[in-house]
């Protein structure tokens, strides 16, 4: 008797870490008929075992696509990346930083000795940020929120607390409290992160595409996780909520 379970794959974009593997595992296994799962991050690729009698490859593409991510089968032409997709990361990192920059370079020149005041705390200044500085201040962690935002709504949405989450409560608390520069600094260097990350991924996929038997034997490995990343991510999913309610505990006793 013919099974009817199949093998789908698909692209995922975004599928960058056992995060966003994550989010979309706990998604698809509301759907009925769903068997095995696995994810290649490198090469941003999904495959699905599933009943095609129950759950259609259009059902499951419907699916990934309410956790914020695109997809499409993996054999269909895919389209080029837009400009905002190649450089987008880029570009939020650079305002970042050049803003970050320009309002040291800046609190540098207001101090009496320029280079004593490249390493005094901005802050720590007895008049208050003027306007200016509060404008490049802004510009820094709107930036650094472009990247991290989008993430942590959707960990938040499939109620997971990761390090997107972890980072915008501290970018957004910095803010409050009025320490805008640890704010804008934070937001710089996540963004930064973040095009260190897509960049190592992206180098390693070409190099891995670059090399036939023995590629595709790492490239699984590479896939499937080491024992030490396996271990970090049953770490993070405790660690991450315990810093958040280590830090409301924090705020209540001050």
């Amino acid at each position: 008797m013919t099974s009817p379970y199949t093998l789908s794959t698909f692209r995922v974009r975004g599928l960058h870490c056992a995060e966003e593997a994550q989010q979309i595992e706990k998604r698809l296994r509301g759907e009925p008929g769903i068997g095995a799962l696995s994810f290649d991050y490198l090469a941003e690729r999904m495959t699905v075992e599933h009943d095609v009698s129950a759950t259609s490859m259009e059902r499951i593409e419907a699916a990934v696509r309410e956790t914020g991510m695109a997809i499409s089968p993996w054999h269909a032409e895919l389209a080029p990346d837009s400009f905002w997709q190649r450089w987008g990361s880029w570009i939020l990192a650079g305002v970042s930083g050049l803003a970050v920059l320009a309002t040291t370079i800046h609190e540098a020149l207001e101090a009496d000795n320029f280079w004593m005041g490249l390493l005094a705390h901005p802050e720590h200044h007895e008049h208050a940020p003027e306007p200016l500085v509060l404008a490049l201040y802004a510009l820094a962690i709107l930036a650094g929120a472009l990247v991290v935002a989008p993430r942590a709504w959707r960990a938040i949405r499939h109620r997971h607390l990761d390090m997107n989450v972890l980072v915008l409560v501290a970018m957004t608390a910095a803010t409050a409290l009025g320490e805008y520069s640890e704010a804008a600094t934070l937001a710089f260097l996540f963004s930064l992160a973040n095009v260190i990350e897509n960049w190592s991924r992206q180098r390693a996929a070409r190099l891995l595409a670059a090399h036939p038997a023995a590629a595709h034997h790492a490239h699984h490995h590479a896939a499937s996780g080491s024992a030490t990343e396996q271990f970090m991510d049953r770490f993070a999913r405790w660690y991450t909520p315990a810093i958040h309610v280590m830090a409301v505990l924090v705020a209540f006793l001050l």
